[in-house]
């Protein structure tokens, strides 16, 4: 887990520094090169919570699924 914490923390540095530097080539665009990154940030961190939401206690799944329409 603590290595999946942090790839998305290495990949939301790397993000920005694509924006802050000028990263351009004939193949990729600085664009496509953020959506790329956005998208493997996006599969870590569904990781992530799959992970927290099948280890939280029942006291906290209740309070978690309150907001999506569940009424313990």
């Amino acid at each position: 887990m603590n290595d999946l914490l942090n790839d998305i923390e290495k990949l939301e540095k790397l993000k920005k520094l694509l924006w802050e530097k000028d990263i351009s080539s004939k193949d990729f665009s600085r664009n496509a090169i953020s959506i790329y990154i956005q998208e493997m940030i996006g599969e870590k961190q569904k990781s992530v919570t799959e992970f927290e939401e099948q280890n939280m206690l029942f006291a906290e799944y209740s309070e978690y699924m309150k907001g999506v329409g569940f009424n313990a």
